[in-house]
């Protein structure tokens, strides 16, 4: 065969090349192809239009450098896996189609890399100080399989999946674009800027601990694997920080902006303190809100002031709010406590916390019958009993419509403690219904829900309530109450979640309806959902043109989607990979009328459904 590397007479000396070789390769109009694995000691892909092919099973070793050197020259990977021992240079293209691996000892500076169409596809970087000179677009970038390389980006990049290894990447004076999850060992942002852009995929992305210059935030949210501190910008188009139990420190001088600006957006992201993990930054005297909220549908900021010019404060908020025995408290305040830790000793410091009421399509975070005209912001310096609750100064109107403010009076701070701060009312009325707990809790593929109530007045009945987001809810049971009770009752409903297709967090509330129809909310409780059974729901159903594909994959293979007619004929198939909540749609307009066997196959499940075409 005219384009077989392994026929000798395909070679000008008679033989096939090997280790020891230069392999030349000129225009010709047979392109070499390999189906063997081959070592040589240097490459040079020339010729005008000629590329050098791997079968995609075999390997092939480069010992020194690789030139693709005109820019219709190109090495063609399939699946297969080239180890290059030098550089790349030249004008040409390597394209990884498929899922193809190349392992690159030198700097990488061909005129273009084409990731292909396997997510798994991946350049690795594994030499010591390496350079890549020019701006591609990687599926996955490895540096290092040891701390010992270091690679020193010269131009703009974009990964589409994941930066990881353990060695070190410096990003100089540009700008790396990652899809994915950026896991590295080691980040020198230098001047560069990071920008995290999983939201045209709806992805969550993670990053580990580093010391960005400029980092934005444009995805579904961001998990927080190491502290991380932000030297110049940290900017939010659209997604959360969820902190977990790291920290994310905005060093002074450094700017916190959304799309650009200084006034807060939260619509546009906003930091989650939903465990120990703190936000801080600098206060000011002018006042200098920290954009906080316990969970993806609870923002809670805070705004400090403070007398000095140069105070620094740690910051989160939790849902929950106890009394001076640790008890929760349940009734005429604010469900929720900030937590404002100061660097320094400071004099005055004044605190405005922010909270919702649940009208606006937000959370429910007032406890009856807390009064918004008669507000008062509390704290403490810690949360053991004899410690109280002091009053930072008198009871006063609430400021806004949904959400709310309360200012506290002037707190004397001092450095390395903790205050907690929550808002409490006064003029207690009686309470309609005394909550003991909510629980909601998933159990065999379906939420079971228990309630205790210890004092009941003139309780008509709850309501249950889920949500999908935590801000749009419905009406999934209605349980009777007791009207007017003085003893504990006891209170369950379940949740089989047979109208959805459950993945991801689902949220729960109690609506308490009295006889004369005033109601109050409980806390939000929020459930992560793994279903052991394969859920897989198809819409429309008949279809016209397209039928829509939910299902979930809790184990992360591969899904196989399979459409065959009544005659057992295959007329549709395509894989899908991904985890957690996925979709497809199909282009049903060519397929005749008729019924369709659909087949769902993920791992070891297979769910199988007949679908109709119009």
């Amino acid at each position: 065969m005219p384009n077989c590397w392994t026929d000798a007479n395909n070679w000008d000396l008679g033989s096939i090349p090997d280790v020891d070789d230069d392999v030349y390769i000129p225009e010709t109009s047979y392109n070499p192809y390999i189906s063997v694995s081959v070592s040589v000691n240097s490459l040079n892909i020339e010729g005008l239009n000629t590329s050098v092919t791997l079968d995609g099973t075999h390997s092939l070793t480069i010992i020194n450098d690789v030139s693709v050197s005109t820019a219709s020259s190109s090495l063609i990977t399939g699946k297969s896996t080239v180890y290059i021992g030098g550089s790349i240079l030249g004008g040409g293209t390597i394209n990884l189609n498929g899922n193809g691996i190349i392992f690159i000892a030198g700097d990488l500076s061909v005129g273009n890399i084409i990731a292909g169409t396997g997510v798994k596809s991946m350049v690795v970087l594994n030499g010591l100080n390496q350079h890549i000179t020019k701006t591609y677009k990687f599926n996955n970038l490895q540096v290092g399989s040891s701390n010992a390389t270091t690679v020193y980006f010269l131009a703009d990049q974009t990964i589409n999946v994941a930066l990881s290894g353990y060695g070190t990447v410096n990003c100089g004076n540009h700008t790396l674009n990652l899809i994915g999850d950026m896991t590295v060992k080691y980040f020198v942002a230098d001047s560069g800027t990071v920008n995290l852009t999983g939201y045209t995929n709806a992805q969550s992305q993670v990053i580990n601990g580093y010391n960005f210059y400029n980092l934005t935030i444009d995805n579904n949210k961001t998990y927080l694997s190491g502290n991380v501190t932000i030297s110049h910008n940290l900017n939010f188009i659209s997604g959360n920080i969820l902190l977990r139990s790291y920290n994310l420190t905005i060093l002074p001088n450094a700017k916190l902006t959304w799309n650009g600006y200084a006034t807060v957006d939260y619509t546009s992201g906003y930091v989650v303190t939903c465990s120990s993990g703190y936000f801080t930054m600098n206060g000011s005297s002018q006042g200098t809100v920290f954009p906080v909220g316990y969970s993806m549908v609870e923002y809670n900021p805070v705004t400090i002031s403070s007398s000095s010019t140069s105070s620094v404060f740690d910051v989160k908020v939790y849902d929950g709010v106890t009394d001076k025995f640790g008890s929760p408290l349940t009734n005429n305040g604010v469900n929720e406590t900030w937590i404002v830790a100061p660097h320094s000793n400071y004099s005055s410091v004044v605190v405005t916390p922010q909270w919702t009421d649940g009208s606006n399509f937000d959370a429910a975070q007032e406890l009856y019958p807390f009064n918004r005209k008669n507000a008062v912001v509390s704290y403490r310096s810690n949360l053991n009993y004899p410690s109280q609750w002091k009053p930072s100064g008198s009871g006063g109107s609430s400021i806004g419509d949904d959400p709310y403010t309360r200012i506290s009076g002037s707190i004397s701070m001092l450095a390395d403690s903790l205050y907690y701060i929550s808002v409490g009312g006064a003029g207690i009325s009686a309470l309609p219904v005394t909550l003991l707990s909510f629980d909601a809790v998933l159990e065999n593929d379906a939420v079971n829900l228990n309630w205790i109530t210890s004092s009941e007045i003139n309780n008509n009945y709850f309501q249950v309530e889920r949500s999908t987001n935590g801000f749009d809810w419905n009406t999934i049971g209605q349980i009777k109450g007791h009207g007017s009770s003085q003893t504990r009752n006891n209170y369950a409903a379940v949740d089989n979640l047979s109208d959805i297709v459950a993945s991801g967090t689902l949220y729960y509330r109690l609506k308490q309806v009295d006889y004369n129809g005033g109601f109050t909310y409980s806390e939000i409780r929020p459930v992560e959902i793994t279903l052991k059974t394969f859920a897989v729901q198809t819409y429309p159903n008949p279809a016209n043109q397209y039928i829509n594909i939910d299902w979930m994959s809790s184990n992360g293979a591969v899904t196989q989607l399979r459409l065959v007619n009544t005659n057992g004929i295959q007329v549709y198939a395509n894989n899908v990979s991904g985890n957690g909540a996925l979709h497809q749609q199909i282009n049903m307009e060519g397929f005749p009328s008729g019924n369709y066997i659909l087949q769902v196959i993920c791992g070891t499940e297979i769910s199988s459904r007949v679908v109709y075409k119009d």
